[in-house]
């Protein structure tokens, strides 16, 4: 592992958990057999906490009602939600992340899935697996990459092919399963970071 990782320049505590809302999920997500949006979101939880340096993360679920949104609450979210404002089309999903700025330390983060873009629940273990329709971002392919962010690692460089396939590439295909899986790269930022 010899490429250096962009950092953000904070970090997770080890414990830190999100709440997922299923109520805000898309009814038309494409799940494949045995697969659920929670399960995803566990298994990208677990990509970063069973790295080497990595901090031990989890997934709760819990009905929140009606769409919340991101905000400096105390309470770590995840959702999905009408993106708005410029660039918002474009925007597959985000993380919000508030910072104490005396410790370096991530307070609360929120990430959310952008309800523009069609989304499915493949199964990453089939070799070859797509989303099985090619028309769909995978969720935990974008979930494993947006967990990067609050951990404390941004995107890699995208002109290095060798950079191409880290988990923090800045973008993502229909259909592509390749982040659920972290990259040297990726190592390198959670080696950085802790």
């Amino acid at each position: 592992m010899d490429n250096d990782a962009n950092l953000h320049g904070w970090r997770l505590l080890d414990g830190t958990s999100w709440t997922y809302n299923p109520n805000s999920t898309p009814s038309d997500i494409l799940l494949s057999s045995g697969l659920s949006v929670e399960s995803a979101l566990k298994a990208s939880a677990a990509s970063w906490s069973n790295a080497p340096s990595g901090p031990v993360l989890s997934i709760t679920m819990s009905d929140l009602g009606a769409f919340i949104g991101p905000a400096a609450d105390g309470e770590n979210l995840i959702g999905f939600g009408q993106f708005t404002g410029k660039g918002a089309k474009q925007t597959l999903a985000a993380a919000w992340t508030w910072v104490d700025e005396t410790t370096g330390v991530a307070t609360d983060t929120d990430i959310f899935f952008n309800t523009s873009h069609k989304w499915a629940v493949s199964d990453p273990g089939l070799a070859g697996a797509a989303c099985g329709d090619p028309d769909r971002y995978d969720i935990q392919n974008i979930f494993t990459h947006e967990v990067g962010h609050p951990v404390g690692v941004a995107h890699s460089d995208d002109g290095n092919d060798g950079l191409r396939k880290a988990t923090m590439a800045p973008t993502a295909s229909k259909g592509e399963l390749r982040k659920v899986t972290l990259a040297d790269y990726d190592l390198n930022g959670l080696i950085g970071a802790y």
